[in-house]
Order: structure tokens, then C-alpha cells, then sequence
């Protein structure tokens, strides 16, 4: 795949392709060639600025960040879903707990009832 070419005119001479081209020459370069060419001055600024927010929202960086935000939010509900079943699993193993412990604490109440009952009648 080859890189898109921007028509750009020299504000100094540069060097390309192996050829000295004076200023004020317009000429088509790569998106790449002409970021070298801007940062070593001898490009518009404002060109140089407009290319360089291009690359920066180059549609495989897009595509890229996308895949991301859907990978992200496919794990994060993974998660909550995991999250949720295992509270619902710790809320049912506490009600568990709480009947056997109420079992195991109604009879204990009743014994010493009866222990004091036997402890008075001597």
C-alpha cells in the first residue's frame, strides 16, 4: 500500500529524491517526506501542522483504538457478569450459614434452660 502523496512548495532548497530543488518549487511528496521536510523548515508551517494532525488520526490508529474499546468492553462485562454471579453465590452461602447458625443456637438456648432448672432442685 503506498502512502498518499501532498503537493507541497519549498520555502528553502532541500534535497529530494537525490536532486537539489530550489525554493519555491511545488512538488509531490509522501506524507512522510513532506513531515521531514517541515521539520527541517523548508515547508509552509500551517501545511506542516494540517499534516501532522493527519497522520495523527491515520485510520489504522482509529481502527486499532476501536478494536480496544470493544475488546475492553467485552472483558468488562465478563467481569461483571462473573461479579455479580459470585455476590449472588456469597449472598446464598450467608443465608446458609446464618440457618445453620440459628440451628446450632436454638437448642444451646434451650440446654441451659434446663441446666438451671436441675441446678435449683438440689
Amino acid at each position: 500500500m503506498s502512502e498518499p502523496s501532498v503537493s507541497v512548495t519549498l520555502t528553502g532548497p532541500a534535497k529530494i529524491d537525490g536532486r537539489r530543488k530550489p525554493a519555491g518549487t511545488t512538488i509531490a511528496v509522501s506524507t512522510t517526506l513532506a513531515l521531514q521536510l517541515a521539520a527541517s523548515g523548508v515547508i509552509n508551517p500551517e501545511l506542516a501542522q494540517s499534516l501532522s494532525d493527519a497522520v495523527n488520526a491515520t485510520p489504522l490508529e482509529s481502527d486499532f483504538q476501536a478494536a480496544v474499546d470493544a475488546a475492553v468492553t467485552e472483558r468488562l462485562a465478563t467481569l461483571d457478569a462473573k461479579a455479580v454471579d459470585e455476590l449472588k453465590a456469597a449472598h446464598e452461602r450467608i443465608a446458609e450459614l446464618e440457618r445453620q447458625l440459628s440451628e446450632k443456637t436454638k437448642p444451646e438456648a434451650a440446654k441451659p434452660a434446663k441446666t438451671a432448672k436441675a441446678a435449683a432442685i438440689p
